[in-house]
């Protein structure tokens, strides 16, 4: 339970992350508002189509691959940004709750805590690492430990028969 945890702590951190410099680099460019808000939306938009169509073949594909795969895509696209990683998310996110409502049905709060402190934690940790490194940094730094995350759920997480 902690290390999903963890992971959920990790991806809600990479969309939350480019909370506090996302909009003034976009302005920079000449995006208004309107069209970056956008990129915040469709992310959002993708995970809503996508999580039912994924609850619904969780059995078929299994929960720890779906989670797997969903943590690489989500992983690489943190690094490169776009809508597919909301696709990836949407795949570890279905994947975790049911593994967290197969594993420990009579306490489903972790999962709701763990994506909290990922949203507190996000623009923090990445207005710092924007401040330090740039645009790319933030970016860089959580797709590398998502893809090490990654690596160490799939040595570390049984099969779940779900």
């Amino acid at each position: 339970m902690v290390s999903l945890a963890t992971k959920l702590t990790e991806l809600t951190m990479c969309y939350s992350i480019q909370a506090p410099f996302y909009p003034k680099e976009a302005e920079k460019k000449g995006v208004n508002s309107s069209v970056y808000g956008m990129v915040f939306g469709v992310f959002e938009f993708v995970d809503f189509i996508l999580c039912p169509i994924y609850g619904k073949y969780i059995r078929q594909i299994g929960p720890k691959f779906m989670l797997n795969t969903g943590n690489f895509v989500m992983a690489t696209c943190c690094i490169l940004f776009g809508i597919v990683e909301a696709m990836g998310q949407a795949g570890f996110i279905t994947a975790s709750y049911a593994i967290v409502a197969s594993e420990f049905p009579e306490d489903l709060t972790g999962v709701e805590t763990a994506l909290a402190v990922g949203f507190i934690l996000g623009p923090s940790v990445g207005g710092v690492l924007f401040e330090f490194g740039g645009f790319l940094l933030p970016f860089a730094l959580n797709g590398g430990a998502l893809i090490i995350a990654a690596i160490v759920t799939i040595f570390l997480l049984p099969e779940i028969e779900y």
